[in-house]
């Protein structure tokens, strides 16, 4: 069975946040891995990615290439059955090996948003690209 998971370093520190993550998570399963130095964090979520042998991984990265262009590849990965996993790094990013390890690296915008906005704005991403809201 298919899967949107959402891989995030770090809890959310407002309560308007948690809120809206809350309202919008319904259909997408949150990881969240423990804020430390982003070799351990990428570890960690190498170590989640690598339980999966059918899966597609997108990591969210300034450097990263525009989503609007990715958003029909994205969107055929997930009706072909597979687990679709997207990490929000933490604030440092994510190691090389991490990056190297996942299907696309994407950015969702030139703008630079706070840790914690971000977080909220990939959720809306995900649910626009893969429920057509």
């Amino acid at each position: 069975m298919r899967k949107i998971n959402l891989i995030c370093v770090g809890n959310l520190k407002k309560e308007y946040l948690k809120n809206l993550e809350r309202n919008y998570l319904s259909d997408i399963n949150l990881i969240v891995i423990k804020e430390s130095n982003k070799e351990i964090e990428s570890n960690e979520i190498l170590n989640i990615l690598n339980r999966f042998k059918e899966k597609f991984c997108v990591l969210f990265d300034l450097k990263g290439k525009s989503a609007n262009y990715y958003v029909n590849r994205i969107s055929n990965e997930f009706y072909k059955g597979l687990n679709v996993f997207f990490i929000v790094g933490g604030s440092y990013g994510v190691n090389y090996n991490l990056s190297k390890n996942c299907d696309l690296v994407l950015k969702i915008s030139d703008f630079t948003y706070s840790h914690q906005i971000f977080r909220i704005s990939s959720i809306l991403f995900i649910r626009k690209i893969l429920f057509n809201l």
